[in-house]
This record gives structure tokens, sequence and C-alpha cells, in this order.
């Protein structure tokens, strides 16, 4: 589902979070210990210096603390991509015509940030040690290093140092600016490391010390765990349902082996062979299949940057058009499950694949696909989470599910394709569902109905898969609306407080993302972005709804405010500036009229923006060293604000709440609905990449929500047409305690966010059996050079 492990990147949210108050903080209090070196002054050159910084403090505060955090989170990104994944060349390979000295001023750099890099790690060594240790855990590493943390203070020293030789003239101001403040940030880091600890923590990571053999390679430490299972359980390591003997995956080693081959040159001319660009379409059509699943574990794929259209493989139309040589074999096997009675006892309805087909009348690509599915369904019958009748029923597609990947090749390499989705979403809505509970078994119902119905009507058409997929869903839907009397009434309170609901919701949404994200691409003044997206994007809905005659007028007020708090416009530009305001404040305060804005807050906004004018007029001195982004510049890059109509509104996930507070509390006090209540409707933070927070909120969705100081588990019940509330049903309450929970979609995106809820099934089932098989390839088939095949 996603790119990395969920629990790092709520990390990383909650590390950007608070390194944007740790770096307000820093500025505080460098300012403060600055100011207090002036008394003890031994030298004019030295009371210069002192002064000056006080100065640069004072005038590029502002604009210091965004270009940190633009730096900061670019190297934070840059780690979260390279965490146990090295993506430096082999020396080896690099040709001795690239070889250069280091010039001095980077070794310089050098010295001084690893200098501070030092007081910051002094500053707390066991929060970071313990950060550092369930990172490597979490990428199942035993040698922790700190470099594979992308929370390190070494970043925080680099962004820190280049930002400030980026910013002052001085290497006196820089030097003493850059001691004062990796200063006051070792005082604040504590903080900020434990605010991350707890997301690792709250989310069950927790630093473990190991003994572990030294000296030992990654296969060596996996064959001695194997063969110690072995000995305690009383299993071979052959019999384990995870574990892949080296060997038994010919077509997978080998498509992993071609990928850690180098490409060709540009401009050199290779002649393939047949054998080759089999090899070549074998490579591709893997790394297609894992990349949706894992794309962080996988080594580039040198063939997809050449945008290759061409696989020497048989399409699903060719496929379709004459009958697989394994058709007798898939029809038996399908009537067996069918037929067979151990559904009902404790076995799980597991088939032999590999023995009961044979893989000699296979190509490689069927071959790997036999792999693949083998796996995932090993995986599923294991999965304790799943209580065992829901595996008895999912794992009886086992079948039709190869038969689909063979008759469909793309089922594999598509991440919402209905034959992948169908079995994903029969495990999440599985995960921690009780079948002895009303609602479990009428689950059960439906399950055991769908798979019936694919069992004995799937052929060759693979849109059944889709059908069935379709009505599971929906069945689903009245299911859970119905089960529980407190639902229902809950379902019937917002359905009531809804009615005749604002319908300018979808465009204002549409409105606030689009201008996040344009505002998100520039470095925008924070106060000017908040008021454009708070206040000004409801008024650039108004005059399109309304379809007023000088609405342009009001949408040019985006790119003109944001040019005329530009701290580095030259003298040149006074006169347009001076032109604009009058025109600029006029047309400010007739928008706030037409949303009706109260005069108080009306004039608290223009108050605000009179004083970042002032400020500007008064910097507009001398000729500035970097000119300020053009006007007409501006025009241009929010130009999609005026098309945001034009869009499709189906393609667009995210709806804000537009019933007021007192309506809905009226309207659950109304229907006796008790219920905690999670409401937000602050669109100023969204963006449309928030979409996908919500991309895994499905009916049956089995969560954790954080309260009282421990994560109770729940389960989505209802979602209402707008997709703007969920309801959720807490399964472990106190007597007479609320057992309802109701999130707007805004609160459940923060909510997500910042970990107070988490999905129990952190990503589909087929992506996690993916890891398991990519895990075991890394353990059979090392490299040459004693390196894992696929760096994580």
């Amino acid at each position: 589902m996603q790119e990395i492990k969920p629990v790092i990147q709520l990390a990383k949210e909650r590390a950007l979070f608070r390194f944007s108050a740790l770096a307000q903080l820093m500025l505080q209090d460098a300012s403060v210990s600055i100011g207090q070196l002036s008394s003890m002054a031994g030298s004019t050159s030295e009371q210069k210096s002192i002064s000056t910084c006080r100065q640069w403090l004072a005038a590029e505060g502002q604009q210091f603390l965004n270009r940190l955090y633009q730096s900061y989170s670019g190297y934070v990104e840059r780690g979260m991509q390279t965490m146990y994944h090295d993506l430096r060349q082999d020396l080896r390979d690099v040709p001795a015509t690239t070889w250069a000295l280091i010039d001095d001023d980077t070794i310089v750099r050098q010295i001084e940030v690893e200098r501070r890099v030092l007081r910051l790690r002094d500053a707390d060594q066991l929060s970071l040690g313990r950060l550092n240790l369930m990172i490597a855990q979490l990428h199942d590493e035993h040698d922790v290093r700190e470099r594979e943390n992308p929370f390190r203070p070494y970043l925080m020293a680099r962004a820190l140092h280049d930002v400030l030789c980026g910013m002052t003239r001085s290497t006196d101001v820089c030097a003493m600016l850059f001691d004062h403040m990796s200063g006051a940030l070792a005082t604040h880091l504590p903080d900020y490391f434990a605010a991350i600890r707890d997301v690792f923590e709250s989310n069950g990571v927790h630093a473990r010390l190991l003994a572990r053999p030294s000296l030992m390679s990654k296969q060596d430490r996996e064959a001695l765990r194997q063969a110690q299972q072995s000995n305690n359980v009383g299993s071979t390591p052959q019999s384990h349902p995870y574990f892949v003997q080296p060997g038994s995956m010919p077509s997978l080693e080998k498509a992993f082996s071609l990928m850690q081959q180098q490409a060709p040159m540009d401009g050199q001319t290779v002649i393939r062979t047949q054998q080759q660009e089999n090899d070549a379409g074998l490579q591709d059509f893997v790394w297609r299949i894992f990349e949706q699943s894992a794309p962080n574990r996988l080594p580039p794929n040198v063939r997809q940057n050449q945008n290759r259209s061409s696989m020497p493989r048989k399409t699903s139309d060719e496929l379709a058009r004459k009958p697989h040589p394994l058709s007798s074999h898939f029809y038996r096997l399908q009537q067996a499950v069918i037929n067979n009675d151990s559904v009902r006892d404790d076995a799980i309805p597991l088939i032999d694949l590999r023995n009961e087909l044979e893989a000699e009348r296979m190509d490689e690509f069927e071959r790997v696909s036999l792999e693949v599915v083998s796996t995932l369904f090993n995986f599923i019958a294991e999965e304790t989470a799943i209580a065992h009748p829901y595996r008895s029923q999912i794992v009886r597609l086992q079948v039709p599910f190869l038969k689909a990947t063979m008759l469909a090749p793309e089922i594999l390499e598509q991440g919402d394709h209905p034959v992948k989705k169908l079995l994903n979403r029969l495990a999440a809505v599985s995960i921690g569902l009780d079948a002895d509970t009303v609602l479990g078994k009428q689950v059960l119902s439906e399950m055991t109905a769908a798979v019936e119905k694919i069992l004995n009507n799937f052929n060759v058409d693979t849109a059944i898969f889709e059908i069935v997929l379709t009505a599971f869903d929906f069945t689903l839907t009245q299911l859970y609306g119905m089960t529980d009397p407190d639902i229902a009434r809950a379902i019937k309170a917002l359905e009531d407080a809804e009615k005749n609901p604002l319908q300018h919701d979808i465009l204002l949404t549409k409105t606030v993302t689009t201008l996040r994200e344009r505002l998100t691409a520039i470095e925008a003044n924070s106060r000017v972005s908040n008021f454009l997206a708070r206040i000004w994007a409801p008024v650039l809905v108004h005059v399109t709804e309304h379809e007023l005659a000088d609405a342009q007028s009001y949408r040019d007020v985006v790119a003109d405010l944001i040019w005329s708090v530009q701290e580095n416009l030259d003298t040149s530009e006074r006169s347009t500036l001076m032109r604009l305001l009058p025109s600029l404040v006029k047309r400010i305060r007739a928008g706030m009229q037409l949303i009706a804005v109260s005069e108080t807050a009306s004039q608290a906004a223009l108050d605000e923006l009179v004083g970042m004018h002032a400020q500007v007029l008064r910097l507009i001195q001398t000729e500035t060293t970097s000119k300020a982004m053009p006007l007409t510049t501006l025009h241009q890059h929010f130009s999609p604000l005026h098309k945001v109509m034009e869009e499709n509104e189906e393609q667009f996930a995210i709806h804000v709440p537009t019933v007021p507070h007192i309506r809905l509390q009226a309207a659950l006090q109304k229907f006796d609905v008790s219920a905690h209540l999670q409401l937000d409707s602050d669109i100023g933070i969204l963006q449309n990449s928030d979409a996908q927070w919500l991309g895994g909120m499905q009916i049956g969705t089995a969560i954790e929500w954080w309260t009282n100081g421990s994560y109770s588990p729940a389960r989505l019940m209802w979602v209402n047409a707008q997709q703007s509330f969920y309801l959720f049903q807490l399964e472990q309450v106190e007597e007479d305690a609320a057992n309802l929970l109701i999130c707007s979609s805004i609160a459940l995106i923060k909510s997500l966010r910042e970990g107070s809820v988490s999905m129990t099934e952190h990503a589909p089932v087929f992506d996690r059996a993916i890891e398991v098989l990519l895990q075991n390839i890394e353990t059979g088939h090392p490299r040459e050079n004693g390196q894992d095949t696929v760096a994580e």
C-alpha cells in the first residue's frame, strides 16, 4: 500500500512537525545568547560581528526558518529513501576519469558540521541510540548504523550549516550563528527525540537488545535461525510456510540476478539474442510485480528507464483465444475444492500447487506466477490475525486466483486489478473479526457465498471477480448498518443532520488543495499562505459559484498578495508595489465582505497584512542580492486555480463536512446517540496527497484508536455518501461508556497522520506476502560480493 513502513511515515510526519517548532525555539534562544555577548565583547571586530548577527536575526529570521525547514525536509526525505538501501555506485564501477580532489571548502564544511554533530549527539544519547535500534529492527537488521536513521543529528547540522552559509556573506557571522544555534538546538533535542520515539513505541515498536552472532552474514544468521526453530519446534526448515529454500525458485532468482547487472552505456549499441530478450522480459515482469508492493526493497530497473513496452510473453487476449495447457488440471482442482469437506474442520484447505501442477508445461513467466501465488496463500493460511473460518474460505480461492493470473498475467502487475482487490478486501474485512458473534457469522456467510460464486462460475472470464467484489461491498454496507441498534440510530442521526447540505463543499476543498499545492512549490510567506487557504479560498469559491463579473480580480489577489510581501523586492519594483497596494487592500476587504467575515476578524487580518507590507517597504532601501519572483510568473503559477471547476469531481476523494457542529449535536441528541466525536472542518491543511490516508478506509476496516493512554480496537461500520463522516464501533469499552466513534474526514486524516488512529492491517495481504517473499529471496540468493540481493 505504501512505499515505506507506515510507522516510519508517521514518525516522519511527527519529526517535521516538531522540527518546525524546534527551529523557532532555537532561533529565540540563539538571539538571547548572542545578545548576552554584547557586554562581554573584547574587541571592536567582535562587537561588530555581534551587532551584525543581531541585525541579521531581526531581518532574516523568518526567511531563515522557512529555508531551514525546506532544507531539513529534503534531507529527511532523502534519508527515508535510502534507509538500508545503498544507492552509492561501487568503486569498481567508477571510471578513473571521474576522480577529483576534494576542495578546501568541502573539507572545512565537513569539519565544522562534524564538530556540531558531536554536540547534538551528546544531547540525548539514550533516545538516539534507541531510535537507531528500532529503525534497524524494523528493517530486520542486526547491525545498528546511525547513518540509516533519517532523523539523525547530522542531517540537522548539515541543513543548518548549508542555510546559514547561503544566507550570510561573512564567515565570522556564519560561524557565530552556527555555534549559538547548534548549542540552542542541542538544548531542545531530548524532547524532539522523545516525540519520535513515542510514535514508534505507541505503535508497538520497542528497542530490543538482542544477542547476535558476530561476523556472520545475513544468510548465515537466517540459516542459524531456521536450525534453532527446527530443534525447538521439531520441524524442518523446509516445512516452515514462510521459508523458501535456495534453488526452489529458479525463475525468481534468475530475474533478480538480472536486476543486478549494469545497463549498457549511453550510445552503446547492444545486439541481444532471443534468450537475452526473454531474460530481460522476465526481469520486467518480476520488477512490475514487486514494484507495486515493495518498491523501496528493489534495485533500479534499467529497462523501465528506457520505456520499453515490448515483452516476449503472451497477453491475456492471446491466452483467452485458446485453452491453457493446464486447463484440465485447473478444472480438476477447482472441483476438488468445491467438494472438499475439510473447510468445515480444523484443517486449512491449502493445496500444494507445485506438486499438483505439471510445472514443466509452463513457461518462465507462469512459473514465476506459480511461486508468487503459492507464497501468497501460504501467507494467508498462517495469518493469525484472521480467524480460522475466514482463512479457510479465502484459501479456497487459491486455484481460481492462480488460473486468473495464467489467463491475465497483468493481474500480478496491477495494484488495482479486481482479482487482487477482491483477495485483499476479503482479508482486510476478516482482520480481528470474531466468527462467533452475530456480525462475524453474517460476514462469514457472505464471504462463503462470494467464494462459492467464484468457484462455480469462473471459467475464463476474470470479470466475475469484479462482479463478486461489487456485490460483496454492497452487501457489507447494508449488513454493517443493521447489525446493531446503536449504529442504526447513529446513521439515522447523521443522515438527518445532513439533509439539504450545502453543495459548495467539493469546490471549496478542491480550491484549497490546489492552492496549497501551488503554495508549497514556492517560498511563500507562511502567514500569507494561511490567510489564502483559510480566508481567501472561500472567497474564490463564492465568486465562482455566483459568476461575478469581476471574479478575475479576486483570483488575481493570490499572486498579487504573495508578490507584494516578498522581502527581496528591489527599488525598481517599489513604484509597482505602491500602485498595487490600494487596489489590493480594496479587493481583500470586499472579498471578506462577500463571505460575511466578521468585522473583528476582517480587521485583524488586514492589520496583519498591513504590518507585513510596512516591513517590506522599510527593507526596500538598497539593491538586494537576490531577485524576487516576478509578478507575471506568480500569476502563471496560480493559473490552475481558475480551472478547478473543469476537473472531474469523481477524481477527488476528500469531502469536507458542511454540517454545523450545533446541528450535528442536536441530531445525535434527537436519536439518543452517545458517541465520541472527532470533528474538524479546517480545510486549510489539506493537500491532494491527503486522499491516500483515506484510501484504505472501507466498510469493515479494523483500526486502533488511541484513548486514555492506550489503543482500543474498533471497526469502520458506515461511511456517508459524501465520504465526510466515518462511523466506528469500539470493540472494548467500559460499562456505560460510549461504544461509537464519529470522525469527520479531516479529523480522520489528522489522526492517521499523528498515529492516534492506525489501521490494524498496515498493508494489503498481497503486499505483505510479497515482503515475505522478497525477504526469503534475499536470504537464499546472496550477491557475489557478499551483499544482499535487494538492499533494504
